[in-house]
């Protein structure tokens, strides 16, 4: 509490959660930063509390011992309590488009993998020797198609 510095150690279900905050005057709050943190950080500013998030490789310098919940509980108040640059506290719709950045940033890596795997080298040439042992299974045959095989070549080569 900021007038008397009051510590609460007091573990909570999520159900209960905003509901022990509700029912308190508005003070300082230190979490360990995550998507669900965000969320949470939203909620109590709403009910005028002060929240400082922090960064998990922050707080977990403070963690003395073995991970458990009273040990984390130490660590985040402890970090709390150090000057440092809090994690600002997101929006519903700076989240999201950081989700649809992670989004697109996965589906990249994917094709990414995907193209490697037809590099000369790897599956392609697996299906160049397919293509050309039989030949009447698709219509492309890739065995003649120079073309193909040179781009993946030239694709290969500027890696």
């Amino acid at each position: 509490m900021p007038g008397t510095g009051e510590i609460v150690n007091k573990q909570l279900k999520r159900a209960a959660f905003l509901e022990h905050f509700a029912n308190r005057e508005p003070c300082l709050i230190g979490m360990e930063a995550c998507g669900g943190a965000q969320r949470w950080a939203r909620r109590l500013m709403e009910m005028g509390h002060q929240v400082k998030l922090m960064p998990a490789k922050f707080v977990k310098a403070f963690n003395i011992g073995n991970k458990n919940d009273p040990a984390d509980a130490r660590a985040i108040w402890m970090a709390t309590q150090m000057p440092s640059k809090p994690v600002a506290v997101k929006t519903e719709a700076q989240q999201a488009v950081l989700a649809l950045h992670r989004l697109r940033q996965q589906k990249i890596k994917f094709r990414t993998m995907q193209m490697n795997s037809l590099r000369p080298d790897g599956q392609f040439k697996l299906l160049h020797l397919w293509a050309a042992k039989f030949p009447q299974a698709g219509p492309v045959d890739y065995a003649s198609d120079s073309s193909v095989t040179a781009s993946l070549v030239a694709a290969s080569r500027r890696r």
